[in-house]
């Protein structure tokens, strides 16, 4: 089991300017795309991938989401390697908490 901490929303800056955007991305919307890519719609169960991901849209920053181990290896792996997150995304300061709450998700609460 791995424990994701939900981060704070984020600011995404327009990846030709670097003028900030609007809106707030929080970690939710970045989970809808992150479902999208093809290596979680087939790595992981579909009612693991579907309690999983309501599970992470849900929650709120700060709280704490337990994942199964595969679940997390296929997430993180799409958080290292986007096919489904824009520029805006990954180009935007602070994106990357989004990617490490993924990747560096601890095993222990």
């Amino acid at each position: 089991m791995h424990y994701v901490t939900i981060p704070d929303p984020i600011t995404l800056v327009d990846d030709l300017t670097d003028a900030p955007l609007p809106e707030l991305f929080s970690f939710s919307d970045y989970v809808r795309v992150l479902r999208k890519d093809q290596r979680f719609l087939t790595g992981v169960d579909q009612m693991e991938a579907y309690d999983a991901t309501a599970s992470l849209i849900k929650a709120k920053p700060g709280d704490v989401v337990p994942l199964q181990d595969e679940t997390q290896k296929v997430l993180a792996a799409c958080a290292k390697r986007p096919t489904t997150v824009g520029p805006a995304v990954i180009y935007s300061p602070g994106g990357e908490i989004f990617v490490k709450a993924l990747t560096e998700a601890p095993t222990r609460p």
